[in-house]
């Protein structure tokens, strides 16, 4: 196997909340929405393109014994598991871990996938960048896992409005441009502009996260998400398709952005 890489246009699928229907959901958001690669805050039994995850600051270190179970299905299935790009931790800056917490836990995960004989490509931290209290947070945890030895392909979510985006991208890939070429290309794994936004927020604020993919430094972007979150019956945020496998107006904007990069 070679190591994969996510480019282009993903989607955050965000399945998981179907219980016992993840993987036909996880299918459906790929075949509608034709995302490039995905990820689901987990790591279901699913296909290519797919990116597991594990959040050691959010829910403890993954033990080696969980990696090899979901290895075995993997194998099971005839689907990858070896030499895949994993999602680690999720906004640790919101975990109440320092950063030097954080870089700690990243060294005893690595060590758990050892243990499970799991070779990775690992896309890191996974930070709001959006204020500059979250960029710093983001800036230490990156430079303190590195320091440890672990070599790590960044990744960042942007959450925040339209008009924020430039100078929250551009505070960001000024720090990001001191390492030159020896970090992969930035991965933005969550993007939008921020829980309880009208629909035209949204429609204003992706495209400028698209429009990162024809930055040298950005590999790969993905929305989020596929499907609706709600809270409390609340809609935080609209989703790209309805659970029917509709898409609203994010959705057709999506798959025109897509088909205008082919």
């Amino acid at each position: 196997m070679s190591m994969y890489v996510p480019t282009g246009l993903g989607i955050g699928a965000n399945c998981e909340k179907f219980t016992g229907q993840e993987r036909a959901m996880w299918q459906q958001a790929m075949d509608r929405l034709g995302a490039a690669w995905s990820y689901t805050w987990g790591r279901l039994d699913v296909g290519p393109g797919y990116l597991p995850s594990v959040h050691p600051e959010w829910q403890g270190i993954c033990s080696a014994n969980d990696l090899l179970a979901w290895k075995h299905r993997q194998m099971a299935r005839g689907l990858p598991w070896d030499e895949l790009s994993w999602v680690w931790c999720n906004e640790p800056e919101a975990s109440g871990k320092s950063a030097r917490e954080v870089a700690s836990l990243v060294v005893r995960q690595l060590q758990e996938f050892d243990r499970a004989d799991i070779r990775l490509r690992l896309l890191f931290p996974n930070g709001n960048i959006n204020t500059l209290e979250n960029f710093e947070y983001t800036r230490e945890v990156t430079q303190r896992v590195r320091q440890a030895g672990v070599l790590i392909s960044p990744a960042v979510h942007i959450w925040c409005e339209a008009q924020y985006v430039p100078m929250v991208w551009d505070r960001y890939r000024a720090w990001i441009e001191g390492y030159g070429d020896r970090l992969a290309p930035v991965v933005v794994t969550e993007a939008g502009p921020g829980p309880n936004c009208t629909m035209a927020q949204w429609l204003a604020m992706l495209p400028l996260v698209y429009a990162l993919l024809d930055d040298p430094r950005v590999g790969a972007v993905a929305p989020f998400a596929a499907y609706p979150k709600h809270r409390l019956g609340i809609e935080r945020h609209p989703g790209l398709m309805l659970p029917d496998g509709s898409l609203n107006e994010l959705g057709r904007q999506y798959v025109a952005e897509r088909q205008r990069r082919l």
